[in-house]
């Protein structure tokens, strides 16, 4: 496997588990938020799902509750039909009320799987679970009921995807995977140089993927063969955005890249002061971009000019969870436990709140 310079290792927590494997523990967790009908769905460092109003930051409701035992979140938790999945790094993956946060539904409903590290998806009523354990696991999203499961050679840390009537997914086995959604075939797969513990993300008749090799690769949704890579000088471990003729995608090497989505041209890099896990959204004529370093940037999407940072001066913790946007506002959650709120224009702050602790009140700007 390959192995990342020595100061981005010592920058990021999550890269301890390359080494120790990916046994259930009780540490902590990285989760990326999920925004609903003006509820803010967000799983904090300690292992709780938390429920908190868009708008205000005021906690809705948690899970578990204070009685209950935690399990550590790396997932974002995914919405439908009135339920939020929530899938943890203990094995387990949880159908809850997204009005209240009772369960609904656990599977397995004894014993565990690997442990979940990357998103579920939701498509067409069923729900698709990656493993650590090495299996993609579709099940009926209403009764959470196994409906097959589908094999790759080493655990899977990358979401999957669906695109053109397939689904797609990264292994660690260093293999994309494009598989039939109705019982987990294999109609192609495609060899990268490395380990693919990111989403793909597919746009007119390709996908884009990053892999731990240091390149981000375009690949023929139909035919799975290669049309370009891109070199980086890191592991590319976030999901890409694409845009029109436009791809951005953060790498471990600090930097965020625009490339032209046909030929894998660079157009421009942004610098940033750590490593870029977080996948990098877009809010109009903005590139939000989330680093470890605990800075949040805004630049220009079509030149890559800085708009606007947060924190200016200090830093919040490590930011390892892709922020989501809202209206004009973005949400992001970082290791010190804190979810903010800023506003997008101007990278003001909304509001903040502290996870992990008893029941709080959002602390608004100026507090």
């Amino acid at each position: 496997m390959e192995f990342m310079p020595k100061p981005l290792a010592l920058t990021l927590p999550f890269l301890l588990f390359l080494a120790v494997g990916c046994g259930a523990a009780s540490g902590s967790g990285w989760s990326s938020p999920t925004l609903a009908g003006g509820t803010l769905y967000v799983g904090s460092v300690g292992g709780r799902l938390y429920a908190l109003e868009a708008a205000s930051g005021e906690e809705l409701w948690r899970f578990p509750t204070e009685d209950g035992h935690p399990e550590p979140l790396y997932a974002r938790p995914v919405l439908a039909e009135g339920l939020v999945y929530l899938g943890t790094f203990a094995g387990r993956v949880y159908a809850l009320d997204a009005a209240t946060g009772a369960e609904v539904w656990r599977y397995p409903r004894e014993g565990s799987l690997g442990g979940i590290v990357a998103d579920p998806l939701i498509a067409d009523g069923s729900l698709y679970v990656p493993s650590s354990d090495g299996k993609l696991y579709a099940l009926d999203a209403e009764q959470g009921t196994l409906k097959w499961q589908s094999t790759t050679g080493a655990r899977i840390w990358a979401g999957p995807a669906t695109a053109e009537g397939l689904l797609l997914v990264g292994s660690y086995d260093h293999r994309l995977y494009a598989l039939d959604p109705a019982n987990g075939a294999v109609r192609w797969q495609f060899e990268a140089g490395g380990a693919i513990s990111g989403a793909p993300t597919a746009e007119d008749g390709l996908v884009f993927f990053g892999s731990l090799d240091n390149k981000v690769y375009a690949v023929d949704v139909g035919s799975g063969e290669k049309v370009w890579e891109f070199p980086t000088e890191g592991w590319v471990w976030s999901m890409p955005t694409a845009s029109g003729d436009r791809l951005f995608v953060g790498s471990l090497d600090h930097r965020v890249y625009a490339l032209d989505t046909r030929t894998g041209e660079k157009l421009w890099e942004f610098t940033t002061g750590g490593p870029v896990r977080a996948s990098p959204i877009l809010a109009n004529d903005l590139l939000i971009i989330a680093s470890a370093e605990g800075v949040v940037y805004a630049v220009q999407s079509d030149t890559g000019e800085r708009a606007w940072e947060y924190p200016a001066k200090e830093r919040i913790g490590q930011i390892l969870a892709t922020p989501v946007l809202g209206e004009g506002v973005v949400y992001v959650s970082s290791y010190d436990r804190m979810v903010y709120a800023l506003k997008v224009q101007d990278g003001s702050l909304v509001w903040q709140i502290a996870t992990d602790r008893a029941p709080a009140t959002p602390s608004p700007q100026g507090s």
